[in-house]
Formats: structure tokens, sequence, C-alpha cells
């Protein structure tokens, strides 16, 4: 694998992160009732830990399966999406 388009992969994935769906989880105290508010917080803080291990996990059987060529093109294409919604 090129590290160099690994690297840009990684920095465009917390870009994209960082413009769209961060502001997200930093509204989550604003989101709840106050009586609610400490339980629902630690569920969906667990509930994003257990997806990123996911996604973290299955990301290399996803590139032997895949192949690198179209799992590029449809990273780059829910990078799109992100930028555009």
């Amino acid at each position: 694998m090129n590290a160099v388009l690994v690297l840009i992969g990684l920095i465009l994935y917390v870009a994209s992160f960082a413009y769209r769906l961060a502001r997200y989880v930093a509204l989550l105290s604003e989101i709840f009732p106050n009586k609610m508010r400490g339980v629902m917080i630690s569920i969906v803080g667990t509930w994003n830990s257990v997806v990123s291990f996911s996604v973290a996990t299955i990301f290399p059987k996803e590139l032997e399966v895949i192949g690198q060529p179209i799992l590029s093109y449809l990273c780059f294409l829910g990078f799109l999406t992100l930028l555009l919604s």
C-alpha cells in the first residue's frame, strides 16, 4: 500500500468528521432532557465506540474482498456525500 495515499485518506477522514459529524457529538448534552442526560450520553458514547471498533475491525477484510480501487471509490463517494449534505 502507498503510505502517502494512506496518510491523505486519514487526513481527509479526520477533516470530514470534524467538518460534519463532530458538531453532533458536541450537541449531545443539549439533545437529552436533564433527567436522562447522564444515562443517554453514556449509551451514545458506548454505541459510538462499538461502531468505531467494528469499522476498524472490518476494514482489512473489506479491503481483501472488495479490493483497494473499488473501496477507494466508495470512500470518495462517501466523502462527497458528507461535503454536499
